[in-house]
């Protein structure tokens, strides 16, 4: 069960993001407004993705190179990721010695174990598919739940062709997840934690070790 701490700390950090919306003066750019709206979280996130570069070399010797639109920033890049250069759903990281991209999401707040789903923004997979398709990269989905008094939880999801064949056919639920507060997040897909494709982290290093040495 969740403590009083716990929902204390989920109270203030919803309030954190709502100061964050009130502040800014003028109209926010609609391509802007999940910026503006997720701020307060940019230092959290950026952190999320040097763990995973950290976790990445220790157990392959591998190097993930920071790689999609606005990581590593604090501050808010306005437009859109093609206005400034990128695609539209690019990872976080690239393992380029291996062609491997991997995606570093999760929730902000504390959840029960039985609501604890794996969420990933359909403009990702997307983007996923299209450069397995003409590149021939692999994405990894690495997703992050935090603990109380413990490490955050990690799990890994594999975007291959079965992955994608059950996308494209509409087996995956769409929701808009309370990843930190009562607002409602933008659309995201909704894999159970229990579901086959979410794997330990291991399973993730392993496959970059064997593709390495291939």
């Amino acid at each position: 069960m969740l403590s009083h701490l716990d929902n204390e700390r989920d109270a203030k950090l919803e309030l954190a993001l709502k100061a964050k919306l009130l502040t800014f003066k003028g109209p926010i750019p609609v391509c802007d407004f999940f910026k503006h709206k997720h701020q307060p979280l940019f230092q959290q996130s950026n952190e999320r993705v040097r763990t995973v570069q950290r976790m990445v070399k220790e157990h392959t010797g591998l190097e993930a190179e920071e790689y999609g639109f606005g990581v590593g920033s604090v501050e808010i890049i306005s437009g859109s990721a093609t206005s400034n250069g990128h695609k539209k759903g690019e990872a976080d990281l690239l393992v380029k010695s291996v062609k491997v991209f991997i995606e570093v999401t999760g929730t902000y707040r504390l959840l029960e174990p039985q609501d604890r789903n794996i969420w990933i923004r359909p403009d990702k997979i997307e983007a996923a598919m299209e450069v397995h398709k003409k590149k021939g990269y692999l994405t990894w989905v690495v997703h992050a739940f935090p603990r109380c008094g413990e490490d955050e939880l990690w799990s890994a999801v594999r975007l291959d062709e079965r992955f994608f064949r059950r996308y494209t056919q509409g087996l995956f639920i769409h929701d808009h997840p309370n990843r930190y507060g009562s607002v409602k997040d933008e659309d995201f897909v909704s894999i159970p934690i229990t579901d086959s494709f979410v794997k330990p982290m291991e399973a993730l290093y392993d496959d970059l070790r064997n593709t390495a040495t291939r």
